[in-house]
């Protein structure tokens, strides 16, 4: 097996003597700048591939300052002001950072400003108001008493947001960065021509690693008592490409213009939890072609130069969608993405594209963590680090990435010794894992799962906690997929809904709060959608439902397949209707491993049996909690919530084997104690374990013919074992 390389190592000025010795320690191949530092002297003398970062967007501050209209854009909403006479005055920047944004107040741009009664959900006509850009109100005449008015705007961002995040986290002083619009014709121009001379510039450089490419993803800050304070993220929100310019060219590509309420939504900013519209997916497309155009062009310059380019897969990223169809053509040669969690891993290393695939561990190496408690050299980032990687190493097994790294300040890593030598221990872990298997196919579950929701493939391994930065790392259902040796596909229901349930789908899971994306809202109106999903469980297949499935409050039903879940949710129209006692089962399938908690801790209150015969597992007083019912040749199976933990894990895995009827093959390459994930490899000849615990764990493991080994694994310990031994 490997014992170097694959490893990219975080390089700053000023460490020369101990570079070698690092890279060495940890088996790196690479080196890399960060946002901040600058490549050593000494790099050229390492005998490693050197990536270098750049940003074009923010790369020439002074194009920035001197084309201050080429700057991006994005539609902003200002906060809603009630009208207490026939006149009404809104200051649109009321709740916006004026560090941040500035108002396009352009003649050219009024049109792109729109005023909204949102009491009586009209659009107030321009003759009623005017604009005063000096002060930035917006004045309404003719107003309704009591209602309530808003102004939806054009503003430029006149603060990048990485370098805000900067500032605020690391305490960076200067100049405020400014992000530039490559889709202006002059600033792409001349993004092109700095690319080249800063190539010829950096000749020790063999990948330049774009950190990323065009918009940022939202990140809107308001300013409360001096202080910058977070007020909207979507890490996949397509708005800070709202310019002017393109919304002009849309509308001539598509025939029809944009208006700002199809992105705003009366605040809810059209994020990536709202069911998207027609106009909203058009614009999506769009922006991702004019991305690729633009990445294009790069891309190819810098293979001109005999060079390789790697898209940093966070900040500047949207309209860059891996999982998009316009992605390969960029022609990049390398990925790398962020990653703390296995559904982060998968994210990055699922994508369909047949490119480098790297992540960025973490702890960052910086004075804080995540969660603002210490990190270097005071706080426990080996502690942290095995956080995070115990759920990635999962996720390694099925689908392994090609490359690690960290972020941050070697500088401050080196201060903690104990965080170097964990870190040259997992590297090695790492690169064992990836030799066995990116190499060999593994043992999988004898049914494929099919994940439906509105996005489908182009939102691969993102769900609802996406957004939810207040519980950034809580996990889920696809966190806990992650690890698992079973096959997924991501769906949605326009694809269903036009080709129909895919023929080797066993399984399907809908899961999400009510009206969301992830749920699917409205479209559990569509009759044809749900007399599908009936007729495929009806013959034979499995529905998993989790949170607010299938939810629409329609036709006296809140849940639409209430009849294939075995349960329905009240929510007010029928409170007066008896509902069917129930005791949960003290029996079942999903009750065995001691997998099921006696609380689950995100309930939905008012879920009740709908369907006699069906199976409560797991109920409080009022609620059911989980409730398994058979439908015809098939199962439905209603899980009112489901977090990332060990316990959780196994009891996802026996769902899958019960709603696929596959219940007696589940103890195939399976490990009895719970805490104990395994995964064989039968072309190689071995099996690994994961000890996913701090603790030492007893487990027995069982072959795919039913034979048994009894085995001891160490705190956190990931093992190796030759197939032969059940012999």
């Amino acid at each position: 097996m490997s014992s170097k390389g694959c490893i990219t190592l975080l390089v700053e000025q000023g460490m020369d003597d101990l570079l070698k010795e690092i890279a060495d320690k940890w088996g790196a191949d690479a080196v890399r700048n960060s946002d901040g530092t600058e490549l050593p002297d000494c790099v050229g003398d390492l005998g490693m591939e050197v990536y270098s970062t750049l940003s074009l967007t923010r790369a020439d501050q002074d194009w920035a300052r001197e084309h201050e209209d080429e700057l991006t854009q994005k539609f902003l909403m200002s906060s809603p002001v009630t009208a207490f006479g026939d006149t009404v005055t809104v200051n649109i920047m009321q709740g916006w950072s004026d560090q941040q944004f500035r108002p396009d107040a352009r003649e050219t741009s009024r049109k792109w400003y729109e005023v909204w009664d949102r009491t009586a959900g009209k659009r107030v006509p321009e003759e009623k108001w005017n604009y005063d850009a000096e002060n930035t109100t917006v004045t309404i005449t003719g107003a309704e008493k009591y209602h309530v008015y808003t102004v939806s705007f054009l503003a430029y961002q006149i603060w990048d947001t990485t370098s805000m995040y900067n500032y605020v986290t690391n305490n960076w002083t200067g100049e405020h960065v400014r992000p530039m619009d490559p889709n202006q014709p002059a600033t792409r121009e001349h993004l092109k021509e700095f690319l080249n001379e800063w190539l010829d510039k950096n000749p020790q450089t063999d990948v330049v690693r774009f950190t990323s490419l065009a918009y940022h993803f939202t990140n809107n800050f308001d300013q409360i008592d001096g202080k910058l304070v977070n007020r909207y993220r979507d890490w996949i929100g397509y708005h800070d490409c709202t310019s002017a310019l393109a919304l002009e060219q849309f509308e001539k590509e598509y025939g029809y213009a944009l208006v700002p309420e199809d992105i705003v939504r009366a605040g809810t900013m059209s994020d990536v939890n709202s069911v998207p519209t027609k106009k909203y997916r058009d614009w999506m497309d769009f922006i991702q072609r004019t991305v690729a155009d633009i990445a294009r062009e790069w891309v190819d310059i810098v293979h001109a130069k005999g060079r390789k380019t790697m898209m940093f897969y966070c900040d500047h990223h949207i309209g860059s969608e891996p999982y998009g169809r316009y992605f390969p053509s960029i022609g990049l040669d390398a990925i790398v993405n962020p990653c703390m969690s296995g559904v982060e891993l998968r994210r990055i290393a699922d994508i369909p594209v047949d490119i480098v695939k790297e992540v960025r561990l973490y702890p960052y190496f910086f004075p804080v963590n995540l969660e603002g408690k210490p990190n270097f050299p005071d706080g426990d980032p080996v502690g942290d680090c095995q956080k995070y990687w115990k759920g990635i190493r999962r996720a390694m097994v099925q689908n392994p990435a090609d490359r690690i790294g960290f972020g941050g300040y070697l500088s401050l890593a080196v201060t903690r010794q104990d965080f170097m030598d964990y870190v040259a221990v997992l590297a090695e872990e790492f690169r064992t894992i990836k030799d066995t298997a990116k190499q060999y196919k593994k043992y999988m579950a004898p049914f494929k799962v099919g994940i439906l929701n509105a996005w489908g493939k182009i939102r691969s391994w993102i769900d609802d906690d996406i957004n939810d930065w207040t519980k950034p790392y809580r996990g889920g259902v696809q966190e806990c997929l992650s690890g698992m040796n079973v096959e997924l596909a991501f769906l949605s229901f326009d694809e269903v809904l036009e080709d129909g349930i895919p023929s080797d789908i066993d399984v399907i899971i809908n899961m999400g709060d009510a009206y969301t994306s992830w749920s699917g809202g409205e479209y559990w109106k569509d009759e044809k959608l749900v007399g599908m999903i009936r007729e495929f469980v009806h013959n034979g297949g499995g529905l998993i439902g989790i949170g607010d499935p299938t939810a629409y409050q329609y036709e006296g039903h809140f849940f639409q397949l209430f009849d294939v879940l075995g349960v329905d949710r009240e929510m007010g129209p029928s409170k007066s209707t008896a509902r069917w006692p129930f005791e949960p089962v003290k029996e079942h399938f999903l009750l065995e491993d001691g997998a099921v908690k006696e609380e689950m801790t995100h309930k939905k209150d008012g879920v009740f049996i709908n369907t006699m015969g069906t199976d409560v597992i797991l109920a409080d007083e009022f609620n059911v909690l989980m409730a398994a019912n058979t439908y015809g040749k098939g199962r439905g199976l209603y899980m009112t919530d489901l977090k990332y933990s060990d316990e959780n894990v196994r009891l996802l895995l026996r769902a899958l084997y019960w709603a696929a009827g596959k219940e007696n093959e589940l103890k195939k390459w399976y490990s009895e104690n719970l805490n104990v994930e395994c995964t064989a490899f039968p072309e190689a000849g071995r099996f690994i374990v994961l000890n996913n615990s701090r603790t030492e764990q007893d487990t027995v493991i069982w072959n795919a013919e039913g034979k048994t080994v009894e085995l001891t694994l160490r705190p956190f310990e990931s093992r190796w074992v030759d197939i032969g031994l059940f012999e």
